[in-house]
């Protein structure tokens, strides 16, 4: 017994390897009273035998199990103990061993590749063809191609758009909004969706609005009054007709896209790496650099800041060295804007990102971000006469760092933080502000700012890995 501290041997391990080999009505026809241990092993054939990939989950589940119960029992002995000691070492002797048992199996990643170029007649059907093509029945059709035109266009997860409501979408403004939603009331689904990782706002395509307000206000509509269901993607089966659909509706729903396509083994996660590799293309030829992409893609993606899932997802245009390494030519690279028809020449394209993923032009001396609790706007413009340009450009850049690392509303506050501690600064000099010292910053907080001044420390860790000049 595990509890007690014996664990399997090398026997006992080869009985369990076996056994996790082979299908379920196999081993209870085995282990039938009649069956004799001489002819237990002679009725077998290819058709008893899993796969690899089954076998291989099925031992580390054993193993994980068998290490859980014997964690619970070393938990009562006491600590630094030479039985303790013994016991964790039997116990990761045995979860060795299993691992030898376990076959060598691909990755999934691997297994389940589809190559970009399929990945982009996906696209292309989505922006140029007819759903009822491969859906015949109308709300079907509706349905299903809003969902693909949703995963295509915006990259979520199939569990993210299953959890949507009508709420989270604004076709007027072309967004929707991802949120976490643990334990959801309304959701019936036993395997309940759910935003895997971070809260975000994700825009979209008149094309997907358009495919979504056609389903929404149609059998969508419809679909919700037989339920009273809350959720935008629901079954139109006979049966379960009004009921959110599960995860096994959008995978078939993306396999039969890929049927008709001719792309086997197609799936919705393989969508959300088309995704990213179209943010991708369109990074590189507008001249954003590696860093800047990675903020706003993670952002849209739903990874942390400092993240490199994108990287990982689509690692052969997403690396540095890539988008650094730029095609020779006269200086000038002339590429076209993703929202406009317009070329837009590359020399004079500045563009970086918040950290919302909201494209701003650093060099303009007005910033404008809209966020869930409001506008936010960083406006240079009225320090013009305060303070001098090295003073104003030292602030652009570190507000620039603040506005791509932070919180909009946190830097917005810092800003207009530092404005009013700058001008003050000038009309306590009367004349244009060079540069802030201490002094500036006491006479400032005498004025009754002292709570304020957590907001300037939030400069300091930019101008200091930046070096910036005017701001000591």
């Amino acid at each position: 017994m595990r509890e007690a501290g014996a664990y399997f041997d090398l026997v006992e391990i080869e009985t369990l390897a076996e056994a996790c080999g082979l299908k379920t009505e196999t081993l209870r026809r085995i282990t039938l009273p009649a069956v004799t241990e001489i002819r237990r092993w002679v009725a077998m054939s290819k058709a008893d035998i899993v796969s690899n990939a089954l076998k291989y989950r099925r031992l580390s589940t054993a193993a994980r199990y068998f290490c859980f119960v014997g964690r619970m029992s070393e938990a009562h002995l006491p600590k630094r103990s030479l039985e303790l000691a013994e016991r964790i070492s039997a116990r990761k002797d045995m979860a060795a061993r299993i691992a030898v048992h376990r076959p060598r199996i691909q990755s999934s990643r691997i297994r389940s590749i589809v190559k970009a170029a399929d990945v982009a007649r996906v696209a292309a059907f989505v922006a140029t063809g007819n759903p009822y093509d491969v859906w015949k029945t109308e709300a079907m059709a509706r349905r299903n191609w809003a969902l693909v035109c949703l995963l295509v266009a915006s990259g979520v997860r199939q569990g993210e758009a299953r959890q949507l409501k009508p709420e989270d979408v604004k076709l007027a403004t072309c967004e929707i909004r991802v949120e976490r939603r643990h334990d959801d009331p309304e959701d019936p689904r036993n395997r309940e969706p759910n935003a895997k990782t971070l809260d975000r706002i994700v825009p979209f395509g008149p094309t997907v609005a358009q495919a979504l307000e056609d389903y929404m206000f149609g059998p969508g509509s419809d679909a919700a009054e037989k339920r009273g269901s809350p959720f935008i993607f629901l079954s139109h089966d006979n049966h379960t007709h009004g009921t959110p659909i599960p995860d096994r509706t959008v995978g078939r729903v993306v396999h039969e896209l890929g049927k008709h396509l001719g792309i086997e083994g197609l799936t919705p996660h393989h969508l959300r790496h088309g995704w990213i590799q179209s943010l991708a293309d369109w990074a590189i030829a507008a001249g954003i650099s590696a860093a800047d992409f990675a903020r706003f893609a993670n952002f849209l993606g739903g990874w942390s800041y400092l993240s490199t899932m994108a990287a990982e997802y689509r690692g052969d245009l997403l690396d540095g060295s890539r988008f650094q390494d730029r095609s020779p030519g006269s200086g000038e690279s002339f590429v076209k804007s993703p929202t406009s028809s317009t070329h837009v020449v590359g020399s004079e394209y500045r563009q970086a990102f918040a950290s919302d993923g909201t494209p701003f032009d650093p060099e303009q001396d007005s910033w404008s971000f809209r966020t869930l609790s409001g506008a936010v706007n960083i406006d240079f413009t009225m320090l013009r006469e305060s303070a001098s340009g090295a003073l104003i450009a030292s602030l652009k850049r570190s507000m620039r760092t603040m506005v791509a690392t932070r919180n909009l509303n946190t830097s917005g506050a810092a800003f207009r933080q530092f404005r009013n501690l700058v001008l003050f600064a000038h009309q306590r000099r009367d004349g244009q502000v060079e540069e802030i010292d201490a002094e500036d910053v006491a006479h400032w907080c005498a004025r009754g700012n002292v709570a304020h001044l957590a907001q300037l420390r939030m400069y300091r860790p930019s101008e200091n890995l930046l070096m910036l000049q005017g701001v000591r």
